[in-house]
């Protein structure tokens, strides 16, 4: 999640994402949260106990132009999904997972079905 210290929708969702950063510690290869900070810095709303989520800050020799909070979901190394102002809650994060596990089971099986044909022709 990207967020600013004097949002007051990031300071509603960080507790929660730091709660299901806990709720899911041990399962870091399924879901990992990760918060990044947005320019410029103030304060951290974010409690110490950052074992069980990854920290980041987007460099401030740019200027963003980002609506906090942006959450985004990244999936084999692609965003998957993206929410803005308004963090999703876990509910909706584990069926997006799911509707990502179901499209890339499709986009398999078409490749399946592809492969012998592709194979065939040439």
């Amino acid at each position: 999640m990207f967020y600013h210290y004097d949002c007051p929708d990031c300071q509603k969702a960080i507790p929660q994402y730091e709660q299901m950063a806990r709720d899911l510690s041990g399962n870091e290869d399924f879901f990992r949260v990760a918060s990044v900070e947005v320019p410029p810095y103030g304060p951290s709303p974010l409690r110490g106990d950052s074992g069980y989520y990854a920290l980041g800050r987007l460099a401030d020799v740019k200027d963003w132009f980002v609506t906090t909070p942006v959450t985004c979901l990244i999936a084999a190394g692609r965003v998957r999904a993206v929410w803005q102002d308004k963090a999703p809650d876990l509910g909706a994060v584990l069926a997006e997972i799911a509707e990502c596990e179901r499209r890339t089971a499709k986009s398999l099986d078409l490749r399946i079905y592809i492969e012998p044909v592709r194979n065939a022709l040439y």
